[in-house]
């Protein structure tokens, strides 16, 4: 079971410089997908995966940003 209202940012260019995550956040986050810092529950880092993991408070705010993300396989 996984955790409810999360999505996972990986890039596939492993070998790119990884944005910090306070820059992940604030141009991400903030900047792209106009998230307010009350949307967001929860922001990790996972570096060994190159990934960030979000959790938004809402499931409306969840779907909101699926419906604007890009899923690359």
């Amino acid at each position: 079971m996984g955790i409810a209202n999360a999505i996972r940012f990986a890039w596939r260019e492993k070998e790119m410089e990884p944005f910090g995550r306070e820059t992940f956040g604030r141009t991400i986050l903030l900047g792209v997908l106009k998230l307010e810092v009350k949307d967001v529950l929860c922001l990790q880092a996972n570096p060994l995966e190159g990934a960030y993991d979000v959790v938004l408070h809402t499931e409306g705010k969840h779907d909101e940003v699926m419906g604007r993300l890009k899923v690359v396989e």
